[in-house]
């Protein structure tokens, strides 16, 4: 679905071609256009590139440098190096900074490349080079009064919407990423790829408070446009948040069902809340009223340390402390005599570590992250903001019983 989104953005880039003098300007020199006719008439693309690359080293003042490169950055977006049309659209910014072919261009391959590598330093980094690019194109696009730039337009605005939006959401900014994202989906319009509206359904999605109704839509609709592969996964990801706040999956069908047949939320779209829970705290005293603490789970002590309910926490801490257990999660991250665990589901949505466990002896290879391990450890202390239990004397778990408090499957009446 990207080939779409490229081939639009080639065909913007192409009406370079049209603007390109076709008859010999009076103030150029006759040898100097007949260079750029034998550069613009190679068949290959690459070739071409780098022959109007050529012509521009040979008359470096000419009036026609920046057209002819412009003619390059396009020949190379046909050939598909990307390497070289960034480096040809820089030229084209050093010469005319407003240039919005290059602009768009640039945008559109850091934002594919920062969008890759999203959740890694570099791709945020990339993402906001994009951005960066992205907000010049709409201070060009808004201020210019040009018929042939009016005529770019609409199909501009999205790629420079994506590229604020998605740089707005590797930073955690959600209600710029909500606004721009959400704008560059109804630009796209039928182009809109399952990346674009997995983006933004993350984007509502992932806010403080959430947005159910929008995001929900859109992961529902990203299940539709999904390969067979991706459905199961994206469809887990969008119920689990339609769950959250729902209170349950009744009525997730349905909005499947409809997303299938609109892009948008239809106007009165609408999901009915859950009634608000109780609190952690009431939660936890609720749990510790019917169950005693080794009746429970690892999942469940969890919960009760750092609901807030001291006197809870401290019947689950005393009980615990200094004992051995079999815990078995899935690693975090790991160091060379360390490894952080994610015990719970909510953990492993959110990618937050709930238990680190200090090896008896060091790795010969630390786990790698995403690796279910299972581990017999001692209960050595624990923090609650955020909660966290500490354990030490790690090593791999012997086949040996266990107490039946290591389980790591949550009672249903500790669920929150």
């Amino acid at each position: 679905m990207k080939k779409i989104v490229a081939a639009w953005l080639l065909a913007i880039a192409s009406i370079a071609i049209a603007q390109t003098p076709t008859t010999t300007p009076q103030t150029v020199d006759p040898a100097e256009y007949k260079a750029y006719q034998a550069a613009i008439g190679t068949t290959d693309a690459a070739q071409r590139g780098a022959a109007l690359e050529q012509f521009v080293l040979m008359y470096p003042k000419s009036t026609l440098k920046e057209p002819v490169l412009v003619e390059a950055m396009v020949a190379y977006q046909q050939a598909g190096n990307n390497a070289k049309v960034q480096s040809v659209a820089a030229q084209i910014l050093e010469i005319n900074p407003s240039n919005l072919r290059a602009l768009a261009l640039l945008t559109f391959i850091k934002a594919q490349s920062g969008e890759a590598a999203m959740a890694t330093p570099q791709g945020v980094a990339t993402l906001g080079e994009a951005a960066q690019y992205a907000q010049k194109g709409l201070q060009v696009l808004q201020s210019s009064t040009d018929p042939d730039t009016q005529k770019m337009k609409p199909s501009l605005l999205p790629i420079f919407n994506e590229a604020i939006g998605a740089s707005a959401l590797a930073n955690k900014n959600y209600p710029d990423a909500q606004k721009y994202l959400h704008t560059a989906v109804e630009g796209y319009g039928s182009n809109a790829t399952l990346n674009h509206v997995y983006l933004l359904s993350t984007a509502y999605l992932s806010a403080t408070p959430i947005d159910c109704i929008n995001g929900c839509w859109f992961a529902a609709r990203a299940v539709d446009m999904a390969p067979p592969a991706q459905q199961q996964q994206l469809n887990q990801f969008g119920l689990y948040y339609y769950k959250k706040y729902h209170g349950g999956d009744q009525g997730w069908q349905d909005i499947l069902n409809l997303a299938k047949t609109t892009l948008l939320p239809p106007a009165g779209f609408n999901i009915t809340p859950a009634p608000p829970p109780p609190t952690p705290a009431q939660q936890a005293q609720d749990v510790l009223s019917k169950y005693k603490v080794n009746e429970l789970g690892l999942s469940d002590w969890l919960f009760i340390l750092g609901s807030g309910y001291q006197q809870g926490a401290d019947q689950v801490w005393d009980t615990v402390k200094g004992k051995q257990m079999q815990i078995q999660g899935t690693v975090l991250s790991a160091t060379n005599d360390s490894v952080i665990l994610m015990i719970t589901d909510d953990a492993k949505m959110q990618k937050k570590g709930e238990i680190t466990i200090t090896m008896a002896k060091p790795f010969k290879t630390p786990p790698t992250a995403g690796s279910v391990v299972d581990y017999d450890a001692v209960f050595a202390s624990y923090t609650t903001s955020p909660t966290m239990i500490v354990m030490s004397d790690g090593k791999a778990h012997a086949a040996v019983p266990t107490h039946k408090g290591a389980t790591t499957t949550q009672h249903k009446k500790a669920t929150h």
